[in-house]
Formats: C-alpha cells, sequence, structure tokens
C-alpha cells in the first residue's frame, strides 16, 4: 500500500467522496457547507489531494468530477496499522489491554470483541483446536518478546539520559 497522509480537514472531504463517488466540486461544496469553509478552500483541499494521487479530478465539461483513488478501508488499516504502530509497538493485544484496563470497554463492548475474537479463532488455519493453541501460543510469545524488547530499549533509554 503506498504512503499516504491526510489531513483531518482533507479527511473531510475523503468522507464526502466516499459517500458520494464520483462527485462533482460543486456538490462537495454543498456536503461541506455545515464547516464554513470557502469554496476556494474546499478547492484548495481538492487540488492537494489530487497532487497526492488520493483523488482523481475529470474535467466534464466546464466542471471536474472527482473520485478517491483509495478506499476507506484501505485509509482505515493503514492509519490503524499506523496508529498501533507509534503508540502500541504494533500489539493489537497490548491496545485492547489498556482500554479494557482504563474502563474504556463497556460490558457490551467486551462482550462484541469477545465474539468477534470467538468468530475469527474459528476461522484458524486448520479444524483442530491443538493447532489452534499453537498458533495462539506463538502469537502470544511474539508479542511478549516485542514488548520485552520495548521495555528494554526504555529502560536503556532512561539510563543513558
Amino acid at each position: 500500500m503506498r504512503k499516504v497522509k491526510i489531513s483531518d480537514s482533507e479527511l473531510k472531504i475523503m468522507q464526502v467522496l466516499w459517500d458520494n463517488n464520483p462527485i462533482f466540486s460543486s456538490d462537495i461544496v454543498k456536503a461541506l457547507d455545515d464547516t464554513g469553509w470557502d469554496p476556494k478552500t474546499i478547492h484548495t483541499f481538492l487540488r492537494r489531494l489530487v497532487s497526492k494521487g488520493i483523488v482523481k479530478a475529470t474535467k466534464k465539461g466546464a466542471f471536474y468530477e472527482y473520485t478517491p483513488l483509495i478506499s476507506r478501508d484501505e485509509y482505515i488499516i493503514k492509519e490503524s496499522k499506523s496508529f498501533l504502530n507509534k503508540i502500541f509497538n504494533g500489539s493489537l493485544s497490548n491496545m485492547v489491554y489498556k482500554f479494557v484496563n482504563e474502563g474504556e470497554l463497556s460490558a457490551d463492548e467486551f462482550q462484541r470483541l469477545k465474539e468477534m475474537l470467538d468468530a475469527v479463532e474459528n476461522n484458524l488455519p486448520g479444524t483442530n483446536s491443538a493447532e489452534n493453541d499453537s498458533i495462539r501460543k506463538n502469537q502470544a510469545k511474539s508479542n511478549s518478546d516485542k514488548n520485552n524488547a520495548t521495555r528494554l530499549d526504555f529502560r536503556n533509554s532512561i539510563r543513558e539520559e
């Protein structure tokens, strides 16, 4: 996946594009009326998105029609991975643990997460539970090794200061 950097303002425009594509610039301006942005500002953001290769502009008569070149799902995955790598050293389990431990996860959300994990577990390679247990143990060991390395790096950086 190509590296994509989208500002918060550009993301508002992308959300309009993802929900209504292709779409003319005048319709984008109408859809973003609640932002209070001047139409020229919206056109500037559109030009930036086009120059980044994230949006395609096609001239249709006197107007331009815009189409996203990256899907919402592709962007969500990219941003999620970036966040996980930056904040949790790539560990989804550490992120979930942090949210659960801090009380940020309601009982309903916890149950839904558990059901989702159970569904994914049933689709792991192989059909016998011994093989799935082995996969889970290897993943847990890998996460543990990453976390230990991060702790050591952090401790070493403190000692150096």
